[in-house]
């Protein structure tokens, strides 16, 4: 429906005001995949949607209506030849087919690219209509499976000659072509051969059994192995002059690569004794074969190649038809990014962020933006500050998210806990099996809710999924009615929208806090962040919860504290209520799992360690006011660089950008604060001293 050549005028009248470009945005956001009903959420979305896009999800709505109307009307079963005039009526509609008729009154060898392709289209449709001779009615699938298959088979020369040039393609597309020169990338263990493994719910012995046994056709998963050799061999074999394998010897982290295993295969067949290292400095690449061959540099590359030796190329510029602005332009940016002194614009100083600082002043910060800035400024600055993100494909997610799991076990606590506040006697809530009861009743509706917005494609694992959610929300209900037998608490406010300024100096902090428990008897509350993994075991810092906030590691617990202190102060009715904020870990997979409670107290905003806290905070908003986003790669395999959306633009790997920012105050004072420590009290103090 996006292609330049849909006719989407034959699909609403307002044509001109489609903008294609939009829709692929809009379906990725309504996690369209296949089937109605995927598309009816256009429907429901269109009403929330922003202004910008309102118009164009109506219009994408109204050309998948026409386009899915017309396609449904195809009977189940019918004749060859009727489904192929029904095919031939959609295409001329959509696709601008020609007629068949006004082909062959046109001479085929005055053809255009269009009329041609127009051509082999109607010729597959006329052979398939042919074959009514042979057998009567057929089933629409059956009809439209063959329609494929010819389309796979059809082929058209761009030309009567062969034409000399460069193809860019994968591995699967050069099956079967021959080549003057051939070159192969990434012949890395794991990537060529590709890493094969067995399917976990189905292993290839049970696939072996289905095949012979009961007549399935289930291919095995290790068959995949003599794939990869079988298309190694047709690139070697496809090259007639000459086969180039090329490897990795580092990934974007620096790690060291291992080569295929096929290129000591390769070695030994064709008897080769040394392979070419080329090195990594671009100076002296121009020693080693084909770099040394400067003779056939383009005009362009020897601009390039003469500016990396040091030499003038002014009078070269002059004669050449492309900017010598821009050249000059990068010329210059790449000598800032060369140099050794101080951080610059181009390492993610920018000179004015008081735009992005009043937003923030103005709608209030979250602890969690300030975590994101604290973990890498520059990431930070990409997301929040340019919005930039990579649209995933709905298709291609095959299991639910760890963070729509949480949002679902946040939702069901919060319906829970909203009726646990009319018990009176909470004991009785844990006889009986009630919590399990109560559990599968909230979570039912729920569940389903998800499930009809959200692509499942293996409803198997959707109800494993479901069972594991209960079981282990179970565990956790109990764990904690009983805590809150035991300590007087009682549940009082659920999803709580906080905003309060907490010094004078910073802006004001929001956030949305999961519950709030209060004691009656004593005036204490008590805040809840409910925090959901399914790691096997928890991170450095993640249960200390006043070491991980003086690092800025973990900082919703001490902010939630303070923003949570007008309502205790409402419900305790003076201003000595005191309160405490605990993470709630819901954590199957940890050996003192599912529920840990981990502790912030009141004290940590007091005394030495409160001045250390907010001296962090200070830190932080001061680098975002000021504007200093720079790059801060991750230092082991597995960090945040791993996973960073933006990682595509930052030269996390680049010497001198990092010897820069080594050298730079405000990232020596951020990295301090990975050194801190909880000071130790007074007596511990006196203590120490006396021994």
């Amino acid at each position: 429906m996006t292609a330049p050549f849909f006719n989407r005028a034959a699909c609403c009248e307002t044509a001109s005001l489609f903008k294609p470009d939009d829709w692929d945005f809009l379906s990725r956001k309504a996690k369209i995949t296949s089937g109605l009903n995927s598309w009816q959420k256009l429907v429901l979305r269109d009403k929330a949607a922003s202004p910008d896009f309102s118009d164009q999800n109506t219009l994408l709505w109204a050309t998948f209506s026409s386009l899915y109307q017309d396609l449904s009307a195809f009977p189940k079963a019918a004749l060859w030849s009727d489904y192929a005039m029904l095919w031939q009526e959609r295409l001329e509609k959509y696709l601008g087919l020609l007629p068949l008729h006004e082909l062959r009154a046109q001479d085929s060898a005055s053809f255009s690219d269009s009329e041609q392709i127009s051509s082999a289209i109607s010729k597959i449709l006329e052979r398939l209509a042919s074959l009514g001779k042979i057998s009567g009615q057929v089933l629409r699938d059956d009809f439209i499976a063959a329609f494929q298959r010819g389309l796979k088979k059809a082929n058209m020369a761009f030309a009567s000659h062969n034409i000399a040039g460069v193809s860019l393609m994968n591995i699967m597309q050069a099956r079967g072509i021959s080549y003057r020169v051939l070159f192969v990338l990434g012949i890395n263990e794991g990537s060529f051969p590709r890493t094969i493994r067995e399917d976990p719910f189905l292993v290839d012995h049970q696939r072996r059994v289905l095949e012979t046994v009961l007549g399935y056709k289930v291919g095995e998963k290790l068959a995949g192995y003599d794939e990869e050799k079988l298309l190694f061999i047709l690139a070697v074999t496809s090259a007639t002059d000459q086969f180039y394998a090329l490897y990795h010897r580092t990934d974007v982290l620096g790690g060291e690569c291992a080569p295929s295993w096929y290129l000591g295969e390769l070695k030994r067949v064709f008897q080769i004794e040394d392979e070419t290292l080329i090195p990594r400095d671009l100076i002296a690449k121009q020693l080693v074969s084909p770099f040394d061959q400067s003779e056939s540099l383009l005009p362009a590359e020897w601009v390039i190649y003469l500016s990396l030796l040091g030499e003038d190329c002014e009078a070269l510029l002059n004669q050449l038809p492309f900017s010598k602005t821009s050249y000059l332009r990068g010329k210059k940016a790449l000598r800032r990014l060369e140099h050794e002194g101080p951080l610059s614009s181009f390492d993610g100083l920018i000179s004015d962020a008081s735009s992005h600082w009043e937003h923030l002043c103005e709608v209030g910060i979250s602890p969690t933006a300030l975590e994101a800035y604290a973990l890498c400024p520059f990431q930070y600055y990409g997301k929040r500050l340019l919005n930039l993100s990579t649209e995933e494909d709905p298709e291609d997610e095959v299991l639910p998210k760890t963070k729509d799991i949480g949002t679902l076990c946040h939702e069901i606590l919060k319906v829970f806990y909203e009726g646990l506040q009319s018990e009176n006697d909470l004991s009785a809530t844990l006889k009986n099996n009630r919590v399990l009861l109560c559990l599968e009743g909230i979570s039912k509706t729920l569940f389903e809710d998800y499930a009809s917005e959200n692509p499942l494609l293996y409803p198997l694992h959707w109800e494993m999924q479901k069972t594991t959610i209960l079981v282990m929300l179970k565990e956790v209900i109990e764990k904690d009615i009983a805590t809150l037998i035991e300590s007087g608490d009682r549940p009082a406010a659920f999803e709580v929208d906080c905003r309060q300024k907490i010094e004078a100096e910073w802006p004001e902090f929001r956030g949305k806090i999961d519950r709030i428990d209060f004691n009656a008897e004593d005036g204490k509350a008590r805040v809840v962040d409910y925090k959901i993994t399914f790691r096997k075991n928890p991170l450095p810092l993640e249960k200390n919860l006043l070491t991980s906030a003086l690092r800025a590691k973990k900082l919703q617990a001490p902010i939630y504290l303070k923003l949570a202190e007008i309502f205790v102060e409402a419900k305790a009715g003076s201003e000595s209520g005191q309160c405490a904020s605990v993470f709630y870990h819901l954590v199957p997979n940890w050996p003192d799992g599912p529920l840990v409670v981990s502790e912030f107290p009141a004290s940590g905003w007091q005394g030495e360690c409160g001045a250390m806290l907010k001296q962090s905070i200070s830190t932080l908003l001061q680098g975002i006011e000021k504007g200093r986003f720079f790059m801060k790669p991750s230092d082991k395999q597995g960090g945040h660089c791993d996973f960073c959306e933006i990682r595509p633009i930052c030269r996390l790997n680049h010497l001198p950008s990092l010897k820069r920012l080594q050298g730079d105050v405000f990232w020596q004072e951020q990295e301090a604060l990975q050194k801190l420590k909880v000071p130790k009290s007074p007596a511990k103090k006196n203590k120490a001293n006396r021994a």
